[in-house]
């Protein structure tokens, strides 16, 4: 470790105060965010050099992680650290393919859990110069390539650090508990390694020019509320125009500056600025045998469903060692560059309406403007446009001369397409409504969420046994759950483990089915009761499970006991985190 006393200089004449903000003012300093809707997210560390193998052995789980999932001690993980040799990376290159992919932002993982930094800090050793010989600043040459391509730049930085000497993995333990929940080595530890934190986080000020501050580690018990009311001080202060998310203190408790649900896009909107986090695979960091790659209409569709809801998405890359971004990645992002050039207006720039979720796809606004995305063009030439109704002044498919009517029904609209859309991804008409004729209905049909939940929806569902559930598109839900033979399951991967009740959002004529909910070795059993209709949707908590692992998790649904016509109308299950 270098001297802490060049720590105690730089802290000494920085004050930790700063103006508090009014509304009008965080809602400037977070309008470019706001306006963004994409980002391009990089996990890249001395892990990277593993690619997810440990002494000849694939390693489960996520790549960057696999100091943990391997329990590899400090003193043998550490010396990786010389094989990171960056000599295929090119910052420009990088820039520019998230400028052509549409991102309008870029954060990278300055330090993960590992402890390693991809500067050369003045606080540490084990960084990219002291600890790899690497004789670039790799930060350096990517916040220039962003100012030259008009990208944000943004840093990653982890709360946790397995490398540090205030910190030691607990003595047993999963993967998880052992490491992810490390204890301090010392009585004084705490008050060092906030120290090292802040003069660390005041490099990436001083010399890069860090716009955004993406923390991760929250979850450790060792770190707190006020201990990120702290931090998140002393960055507004050093950097005033900054943005700073919300697991700088605990994420399930802030919504300041925005929210970070990660491989997980709420069900409705949020009441506060936020991105859902996604990998275009499924690990962060690189792992030479994850080839589980999203499609090109994947990522689309769920930029599209996230921007819809008033998020941004943060698409992740996970790069090799000697930084080249993976086969896989290049195509992917290439084919939502070029939807994104031919449909721009109707994404940047948008909001939310307030309109139901839509079964064909999403609904974006600006102003009078509309912006249907239609995910799956219908074969019968016919759209209906749930809880919602306008004069319109014009309606076009967008890239295309073909002609469309729309007409009004009581609380919808009927839109006559042409036979084929005009993109394989999602095609997009752009109705322009009359000043002040919109109308909309069942507002308040929305699944009631909170900042942390996860959330199991109907049509993610896959049903199994013998009977007739099915999913409903007009009601989004599963229905005609009359036999026992049925099953409904769901995997849903946890990024928090810990304890989560469990609440069901259905309708029920009658009630009095019971159905029972197994996951992990645990059973939850219920009985339902009457919500007036089948169209009446009530929640109702069906207990807790105990979730304890960063894993994928798999949750079973069936009816044990029928009484009246069926089980129930079943629009959601939301697992939600526990104090």
């Amino acid at each position: 470790m270098k001297k802490l006393s060049l720590i105690l200089a730089i802290l000494a004449i920085i004050p930790i105060s700063f103006a508090k903000e009014n509304q009008e003012q965080f809602d400037s300093r977070m309008q470019w965010f706001d306006e963004a809707k994409f980002g391009m997210f990089i996990h890249w560390g001395s892990y990277s050099t593993l690619k997810g193998i440990w002494k000849g052995e694939p390693i489960k789980k996520y790549a960057e992680w696999i100091q943990a999932n391997a329990d590899i001690p400090k003193e043998e993980y550490a010396p990786i650290a010389k094989q990171f040799n960056p000599s295929k990376f090119n910052a420009d290159e990088w820039i520019r393919i998230a400028k052509e992919a549409g991102m309008k932002y870029f954060v990278i993982t300055s330090k993960h859990h590992e402890g390693f930094c991809l500067w050369d800090s003045k606080y540490t050793e084990y960084d990219i110069k002291d600890a790899s010989g690497v004789d670039r600043d790799l930060l350096g040459e990517l916040s220039a390539a962003c100012k030259k391509y008009g990208v944000k730049f943004g840093t990653y930085y982890s709360i946790i650090d397995w490398h540090h000497p205030t910190q030691k993995p607990r003595k047993s333990g999963n993967a998880w508990n052992k490491w992810g929940k490390p204890e301090w080595a010392s009585p004084i530890a705490k008050d060092e390694y906030v120290k090292y934190m802040k003069a660390q986080l005041k490099e990436l000020v001083d010399l890069y020019d860090t716009q955004i501050f993406w923390f991760d580690g929250d979850w450790w018990p060792n770190w707190s509320m006020e201990d990120g009311e702290d931090l998140y001080a002393y960055l507004r202060q050093i950097q005033p125009n900054a943005i700073i998310n919300n697991r700088v203190g605990k994420r399930d408790r802030s919504k300041i500056d925005f929210g970070t649900p990660e491989n997980f896009t709420p069900g409705s909107k949020l009441d506060y600025y936020w991105e859902a986090c996604w990998t275009i695979n499924h690990s962060w960091g690189y792992k030479e045998h994850d080839k589980n790659w999203k499609t090109t209409k994947e990522l689309v569709q769920k930029l599209v469903a996230i921007n819809s809801k008033g998020g941004n998405l943060l698409l992740n890359i996970g790069p090799t060692a000697e930084g080249e971004f993976p086969h896989g990645c290049l195509d992917r992002l290439a084919g939502m560059g070029d939807w994104l050039k031919a449909h721009s207006e109707a994404i940047y720039k948008t909001n939310f309406p307030e309109v139901p979720l839509q079964s064909w796809g999403r609904v974006l606004q600006r102003g009078n403007n509309y912006y249907f995305h239609v995910f799956e063009w219908p074969k019968n030439g016919l759209i209906e446009v749930q809880g919602m109704n306008a004069e319109v002044e014009s309606i076009s498919l967008m890239n295309s001369d073909a002609k469309i009517s729309a007409q009004n029904k009581a609380s919808s609209m009927t839109l006559t397409v042409p036979k084929n859309g005009t993109n394989p991804y999602s095609s997009v008409i752009k109705l322009v409504a009359k000043a002040k004729s919109v109308k909309t209905f069942d507002k308040n049909n929305d699944i009631p969420l909170r900042n942390g939940d996860l959330l199991l929806l109907a049509n993610k569902a896959k049903i199994s046994g013998k009977g007739d559930l099915r999913f409903e598109t007009k009601g989004k839900n599963l229905g005609y759950w009359t036999s026992t033979g049925n099953i409904a399951s769901w995997n849903q991967e946890v990024v928090i483990p810990g304890k989560y009740e469990v609440i069901f959002v259905y309708a029920s004529k009658g009630g009095g089915s019971t159905f029972e909910l197994r996951v992990k070795g645990q059973k939850l059993s219920k009985k339902i009761k009457n919500t007036g209709s089948w169209t009446v949707y009530k929640t109702m908590s069906a207990g807790t499970v105990n979730l304890p692992e960063l894993t994928n998790y798999n949750f079973k649904v069936k009816m044990v006991e029928k009484k009246g016509e069926a089980l129930f109308n079943l629009k959601s299950i939301i697992l939600r985190p526990k104090k």
